[in-house]
């Protein structure tokens, strides 16, 4: 039995029912044709349900006279699936016809040639309505046991059957005894495997095995299931079967395909083929993530590269919830909703959980550069009232010293770890200074201390003002080192001249009408491209209105690339197409200068 080759729809039905059927022999070939098990269930129930004056006789020809125990299963169970009326009559056993189809079916109960014909004998007569006393009557049935007790009987002998069935052969095929079993309940008691309480490897087995078999009519059967192991190998099975009419190149096998989902998993009013593409959508969503998250490194990130990545996976959770949320409304199955709904949730899980995280950082870098604002603002505020001082020659070398380095410390950095790492640079720069002004200050209290000559002081140190100098010096040491640099806990911020900060033109202002330069003075353009996918195309006509004007979907699609801009200038140019690496899938550049 090789599963790869059954297909989920038969090609030469219709909802079910074959074209033209006059005979039990025309129900049999029909039966051959059907491409699965699932079809074959249908059509015989449907037939029975549909047409019960013709199908009774053909299904009571092939009971008596076929030897392959599928279609004599199915030709008993179909009896059962006959309308009310027609059940009446067979188990009134008024007429010859209904004592002899109640001898029939006893029959085949107590054979015991077949557990499929057994069991579908039993389900027959508990659903024709035989009552307890034709069933039983020596003249009757003649069925020594009820036929509840005698169905439990096979159940249990089958459901024992699956623990210790050697499942393949030496040769890697599926044994003639797994076949049979599988046989029994594709063609039996399905819905009894489906809502059976295991869970172990060889019965999830034969659950996908009958999966396979059984085709849409299984699926249906097994999102229904108590089961949750069995919901979710029906629902793989469903991904498999969406799968099969997405991809398919047949018109006619994905038309008659379209035609089964249609009347099977959408709702009345929502039976169009666009309907039908929203379910397909939802069934079959695989989108990578916007961003590469297991690459991010967040402590190098700018604010502005963290708003465009919070952006994009904003509008990754829009798209992902409006794709499911059209899904579930067309569709008419409420256990197929049910895993639409929980896949939904399950996949807005990630790009959530990475715009707390980005927003975290983004209140983490900004905390930092407050920090350092504060801490800049203070240092700008002590150089320049040391500076403004006459000092003596040797702390004046050492001030000019420290105020040329903290000069040469650069632009406030963009990212969480540069901005420790200039954090630190600050703090070293200023226990510098800290240490050189306390020296001095120990000099100049030994020499009060000591009493040394005051003659002497004012001849070297002009007096009082020396005297001045040193108090100055020994308050603006004890400020400086009493301060310190602010903590990460400082909430405050103030602004400063000395570091100026912020992205490139091209990289902030999203959504724009036009991403690229508007002019360019020697009429010389470097345009930027990017590789062409349905969803780039939607994206950048969202943030970059212009890009329509400068080609078509249709045209951008056949060139396999889009145009997103075009600049007066490389080193803009080549800025914008990295910048457009990281937010979009494929691979962006810049394309052959043009000069007007």
């Amino acid at each position: 039995m090789d599963f790869s080759e059954i297909q989920p729809v038969s090609l030469n039905s219709h909802l079910g029912q074959p074209i033209s059927i006059n005979n039990a022999a025309d129900l049999s070939l029909c039966f051959n044709s059907m491409a699965n098990v699932g079809d074959r269930v249908e059509m015989f129930f449907s037939i029975a349900e549909n047409d019960p004056e013709a199908a009774i006789p053909y299904f009571i020809t092939l009971i008596r006279n076929s030897t392959k125990a599928p279609i004599k299963a199915l030709a008993i169970q179909s009896l059962g699936k006959v309308p009310r009326a027609y059940k009446q009559l067979l188990a009134s056993c008024a007429s010859q016809e209904s004592q002899d189809l109640l001898k029939l079916l006893c029959t085949e109960a107590q054979s015991r040639k077949s557990d499929l014909t057994a069991w579908a004998a039993l389900e027959a007569l508990r659903e024709i309505g035989f009552s307890p006393d034709h069933i039983e009557h020596p003249e009757g049935g003649n069925l020594s046991e009820p036929p509840r007790r005698l169905q439990n009987e096979i159940l249990d002998r089958k459901f024992e059957e699956i623990t210790r069935t050697t499942q393949f052969s030496t040769r890697g095929r599926l044994t003639a005894e797994c076949e049979r079993l599988l046989e029994f309940w594709s063609y039996g008691p399905i819905s009894e495997l489906f809502n059976g309480q295991m869970s172990d490897y060889t019965y999830i087995s034969v659950v996908r095995g009958v999966l396979h078999l059984t085709q849409i009519r299984g699926v249906e059967l097994g999102l229904a299931s108590s089961n949750a192991t069995v919901r979710e190998e029906a629902f793989v099975k469903t991904e498999q079967i969406f799968r099969s009419y997405s991809d398919s190149g047949d018109r006619d096998f994905q038309k008659t395909l379209s035609n089964q989902l249609k009347m099977r998993f959408l709702k009345e009013n929502t039976s169009k083929d666009s309907d039908l593409e929203k379910l397909t959508q939802a069934i079959l969503f695989d989108e990578p993530m916007p961003i590469n998250a297991q690459t991010l490194d967040l402590s190098r990130m700018a604010i502005a590269d963290m708003e465009n990545s919070i952006a994009l996976l904003k509008e990754r959770c829009y798209d992902l919830s409006t794709i499911f949320t059209s899904g579930i409304e067309v569709s008419s199955n409420p256990s197929l909703n049910s895993f639409l709904r929980a896949r939904k949730d399950d996949l807005l899980k990630e790009p959530n959980l990475w715009i707390d995280k980005l927003q975290q950082q983004i209140q983490l870098v900004k905390q930092e550069q407050d920090k350092i604002d504060r801490n800049i603002s203070l240092f700008n505020e002590v150089l320049n009232n040391f500076r403004e001082v006459d000092w003596l020659s040797v702390f004046l070398n050492k001030l000019n010293s420290a105020y040329r380095q903290f000069s040469n410390l650069g632009s406030m950095p963009q990212n969480y770890q540069d901005l420790q790492q200039f954090s630190t640079q600050l703090t070293n720069l200023k226990n510098n200074l800290v240490n050189d002004m306390a020296a001095l200050r120990r000099d100049i209290q030994g020499e009060i201390d000591r009493g040394t000559n005051y003659l002497k002081a004012r001849e070297k140190f002009s007096g009082w003002g020396w005297i001045v100098s040193g108090l100055i010096i020994l308050i603006m040491v004890a400020w400086i080192s009493n301060a310190g640099i602010y903590s990460s806990n400082s909430s405050s911020r103030s602004s400063s001249n000395q570091i100026q900060r912020g992205a490139a033109w091209y990289e902030t202002g999203y959504p724009k009408q036009q991403c690229g330069h508007s002019s360019s003075s020697n009429n010389c353009w470097h345009p930027v491209f990017i590789t062409y996918t349905s969803s780039n195309w939607n994206k950048i006509v969202r943030n970059c209105r212009d890009v329509p004007n400068a080609q078509s979907q249709s045209t951008a699609r056949e060139r396999g690339k889009i145009q997103i801009a075009s600049f007066n200038n490389s080193t803009d140019a080549e800025g914008f197409a990295k910048f457009m690496d990281r937010y979009y899938s494929g691979d962006s550049w810049i394309g052959e200068t043009k000069c007007y």
